[in-house]
């Protein structure tokens, strides 16, 4: 290993060292991405994936690049549109689908690539503040986490925010190392994240407190532009859809969201022993308790660094405030800690960067950690990509895109079911699906007992 590490550092296969661990990574976290859409969480790419699928059937100008909902192909003025996010996750999983044809795996691979994305740039960051070591110690232990072998696939905004949120750091930090293109790589993370979702105002905050000891007041300044433009173009666009600056429920939704009211799913989630105990719990599952340790180890020493106190505080605010703020929907969804990756496998790796004498003892307690990590999080991560929860949605929308002619309806039962039952059936029925009005079909779905009937009206 040792050899190997003296090969890669040479700066003529620095390329060839960025590609390799963007490949491995890739193809490890890259399995049973054909998985249908029933699993821990799958909902979602049956939701991200209804609308992408729409962006391809309508076109981008048709669809003004609002998030169009529908299942069936409907007239614009029946447009139902999701504003509560930026279009860019099913925008690029519409170019994976124009590219490589509508299934699971082509809306899979934005977020897999986007995760190998992540993997790539905290081997760069690393490298960038303290060398070789550090950066590709931090990268490999977030690699081996189950948070990133099952939820770094998963289509949801987190892995391409959190892509994003990595280019706007490494950018802070070449800026305070005087090197090229800093500024565009921190103006275009920002930008990029706030197409995605809520996640990059909180870089914008860590970026600040990271750069601010320059004192280029002015750039800084232009990073909050960036935030306030995006923000306010995010709620003109949503006018421009809906006719209303708040339209398709946006404020209702970031009340529950961030816990300022109770959520009728999960009241409980209002509640700070619950969140707390249920955050630390899914930190040491989807983690594993080894990278805890070992991060909040690395604490210790990196505290007392001055060179790299900002940057770990910069990781740390990305990390707990993104999912902290959003309380409600952290709760609920294990994934919205995935911004904490970062920090932890910076801490652990500095820690053993800090500890390791020389390259060997570096070599040794690296594996070591790494194997713990992927050890204790294997059975989980099973677990996860054995899951087969929504299973009889997924295969109910199949059975009515066999049995309903194009263009009629279906009423669906129960609609206590129907928030996250509804984007299964849509997706794999291209059928509209209805809570109500006029319809042609009926569906009634016992989610407990796995047991559904279609009947014609």
């Amino acid at each position: 290993m040792m050899r190997l590490l003296k090969i890669f550092t040479k700066n003529k296969l620095a390329p060839l060292t960025i590609l390799a661990i963007f490949i491995i990574s890739a193809l490890f976290i890259g399995q049973n991405l054909n998985k249908p859409f029933w699993g821990i969480h799958d909902y979602n790419g049956a939701f991200f994936g209804n609308i992408a699928k729409n962006y391809v059937s309508y076109g981008y100008i048709e669809t003004r690049f609002g998030q169009i909902v529908n299942g069936e192909r409907t007239k614009t003025e029946g447009f139902d549109f999701h504003t509560h996010y930026g279009p860019l996750l099913p925008i690029l999983i519409s170019i994976s689908y124009r590219l490589f044809g509508i299934s699971e795996w082509a809306t899979r691979l934005v977020p897999l690539l986007s995760t190998a994305g992540v993997v790539t740039v905290i081997f760069l960051l690393g490298n960038e503040l303290s060398g070789f070591k550090f950066g590709l110690g931090a990268s490999l232990f977030a690699l081996v986490t189950p948070m990133f072998r099952y939820f770094g696939k998963n289509p949801v905004h987190e892995p391409v925010a959190m892509f994003f949120a990595m280019i706007a750091i490494w950018g802070a930090v070449r800026i305070l190392k005087r090197h090229s293109y800093g500024w565009l790589l921190v103006y275009s993370g920002i930008a990029l994240g706030m197409l995605t979702n809520w996640m990059a105002p909180f870089v914008a905050v860590g970026v600040t407190l990271l750069v601010w000891s320059k004192k280029h007041y002015t750039r800084i300044a232009a990073i909050w532009l960036i935030v306030l433009i995006m923000s306010l173009w995010h709620f003109l666009h949503t006018y421009m859809l809906t006719g209303y600056f708040f339209g398709g429920d946006f404020i209702r939704a970031l009340l529950v969201r961030t816990s300022m009211v109770k959520s009728a799913t999960d009241p409980s989630a209002a509640n700070l022993i619950v969140f707390l105990d249920t955050v630390v719990l899914n930190i040491s599952d989807f983690f594993t308790s080894a990278l805890l340790v070992a991060g909040l180890g690395g604490v210790f020493l990196w505290i007392k660094d001055r060179n790299l106190v900002r940057f770990f505080a910069c990781l740390l605010l990305l990390g707990l405030g993104y999912p902290f703020i959003l309380s409600n929907a952290t709760y609920l969804h294990s994934y919205f800690i995935f911004s904490l990756s970062a920090f932890l496998s910076f801490s652990a790796s500095y820690l053993i960067f800090r500890v390791a004498r020389n390259n060997f003892g570096w070599s040794m307690m690296t594996v070591l950690l790494a194997s713990l990590v992927f050890l204790g999080g294997k059975s989980l991560t099973i677990e996860l990509e054995e899951s087969n929860e929504d299973r009889i949605a997924v295969e109910a929308g199949e059975e009515i895109k066999r049995t309903v002619p194009t263009g009629e309806r279906v009423l669906f039962r129960p609609t206590n079911y129907g928030y996250w039952i509804i984007p299964h059936l849509s997706y794999y029925s291209d059928r509209e699906i209805l809570e109500g009005g006029e319809y042609e079909w009926t569906l009634s779905l016992d989610y407990i007992n796995e047991k559904y009937s279609l009947t014609k009206k």
